[in-house]
């Protein structure tokens, strides 16, 4: 399962996580594991996994704001923030 990650031009990461739960496959597509082209101010090699999935888990550091409408996406439902206490 590649979860939308081009695998045969290898334009995407060969890095992922993946889990199968209850006979469901999951891809997670991590920014961070995604390509980041320098000369590209849109990031669209990002943009195009994560902006098309339907649920972002945010992980924020201290004080980092973060807004939904941060990421520009027809599909995002869900966003889930992870956060310490």
């Amino acid at each position: 399962y590649r979860g939308g990650l081009d695998i045969s031009e290898q334009t995407d990461s060969p890095i992922s996580y993946y889990e199968c739960y209850e006979q469901k496959e999951i891809m997670f597509h991590v920014s961070t594991l995604l390509p980041y082209t320098h000369n590209d101010t849109i990031q669209i090699q990002r943009k195009r996994h994560i902006g098309n999935d339907i649920v972002a888990i945010v992980f924020q550091e201290e004080n980092t704001p973060f807004h939904p409408s941060m990421i520009k996406s027809n599909f995002l439902h869900v966003f889930l923030f992870v956060h310490n206490i």
